[in-house]
């Protein structure tokens, strides 16, 4: 008895003597149309296999049939125009390689008909209602390092993080214009922090990433050596690092950070950005001392002054009965507010530097200022620790138990940046 077509081929499992056998059409034919699901899966998976078999095959009912299809290198640009449609999501997101690796080496300059058919799956891609499909064409944009125009555009604006972030970042090419109106959107942090890590980015971007105050963005930027920031900008962002100490440093990192604005930071900033600053911008006392002494003067002018009446009345009269050491540190811990106009008054600056001092985070500075108000290093190690809050891993410890660890010159250099002289 003769046996069917389709139950010798359900039999074999498709046997390679089947398919190199003269009627080889024949055979691929009968298994895609009757063959086990098996049988048509390994056929989709065979390197050997014809262009029109896989064709065939993207209609096939069973997924990963037309997913072996999608991801065989012998499919066709019909073919993968035709899975672009298809209703599973993962095999939609497998073509978006394929299509972006048939693109001619010189797609962006000569555009074919078949690239330009590419193309146009591709937007469909990047335009699927699904992020895991969106998200293939960034991947096979970044694998590739190939960037249509129209792609890079759709999926920078794109509002899942995993589509658009790695475009805004690598794109070669963004019009300004589309990234300006990006950030004047009012996107998420990550969205600016993205456009701020940008190979490079021009001055009116940093301006309009500044003027959103996202710190993570700004010290993205900072640290982008490629970031052209204007000196009106740099202004802005010390203010900005004057409640924020994370953009102290990558401040003080920036060769091109202009010296007005470098002073300004060393006034406020604590002991790392001060050597950061002494190492970068090379600045020593006498450049700083203009500038501190402007802010040590605006900070007079505050109508802060009577709130020191009390304890400069206090240490005045402390002042005049004695004051050593022993004493001095003792006050420390009893008053804090009197301790502070104690040493105000005996190293001759106003209060309001002291304060500015004390919370600088400068354990050298506070020892200086001790040292200009005549106490020893032990009374600075109850400052930094008491009055200054200082943490216990940065304290400046006394050099064989009780001399001072600086040079008077050493000393002078940070009284300086606090507008203190001679």
């Amino acid at each position: 008895m003769k046996t069917s077509t389709k139950q010798a081929f359900d039999a074999t499992r498709l046997r390679p003597s089947d398919l190199a056998s003269k009627p080889a059409d024949y055979v691929a034919l009968d298994i895609i149309k009757n063959g086990l699901r098996e049988t048509r899966l390994e056929l989709a998976q065979r390197p050997d296999s014809k262009v029109d078999w896989l064709y065939r095959l993207c209609f096939d009912t069973a997924p990963e049939v037309r997913l072996a299809v999608s991801r065989h290198n012998n499919t066709s640009l019909d073919s993968l125009i035709v899975l672009g449609r298809d209703q599973e999501a993962k095999i939609r997101a497998a073509i978006a390689l394929p299509l972006i690796k048939g693109l001619a080496a010189d797609f962006l300059a000569n555009t074919g008909k078949n690239d330009l058919l590419r193309l146009k799956a591709l937007e469909i891609l990047a335009e699927d209602e699904l992020a895991v499909v969106r998200r293939a064409v960034t991947e096979a944009m970044v694998q590739t390092d190939r960037w249509p125009a129209e792609l890079v555009h759709i999926l920078a604006q794109d509002l899942d993080r995993s589509v658009a972030e790695q475009i805004i970042i690598s794109a070669p090419i963004i019009p300004d214009q589309v990234l300006q109106k990006i950030i004047e959107s009012y996107p998420p942090g990550w969205v600016l922090k993205a456009i701020a890590q940008r190979r490079t980015v021009g001055s009116m971007l940093c301006s309009g990433i500044v003027r959103k105050k996202d710190h993570n963005a700004i010290e993205a930027l900072l640290d982008n050596k490629g970031a052209k920031i204007t000196d009106a900008v740099f202004e802005e962002i010390v203010e900005e690092a004057r409640d924020d100490e994370t953009l102290q440093a990558p401040l003080a990192r920036r060769t091109d950070l202009p010296r007005d604005s470098a002073l300004k930071l060393a006034f406020f900033a604590g002991e790392r950005v001060l050597a950061l600053l002494e190492e970068v911008q090379r600045i020593d006392p006498k450049s700083a001392e203009a500038i501190a002494k402007t802010v040590a003067e605006r900070l007079r002018q505050t109508n802060q002054s009577g709130r020191y009446d009390r304890p400069i009345a206090d240490a005045m009269a402390l002042q005049r009965d004695g004051m050593n050491d022993d004493k001095f540190q003792d006050l420390v811990g009893q008053d804090k507010e009197v301790a502070k106009a104690l040493l105000a008054l005996r190293a001759r600056v106003h209060p309001l530097l002291v304060d500015r001092i004390m919370t600088s985070e400068s354990p050298r500075a506070m020892c200086a200022l001790v040292w200009r108000a005549e106490f020893s290093m032990r009374s600075a190690m109850v400052v930094q620790r008491t009055l200054g809050q200082t943490d216990p891993k940065k304290l400046i410890n006394a050099r064989d138990g009780i001399y001072y660890p600086l040079t008077p010159d050493q000393m002078k250099w940070h009284l300086g940046f606090f507008g203190i002289d001679d």
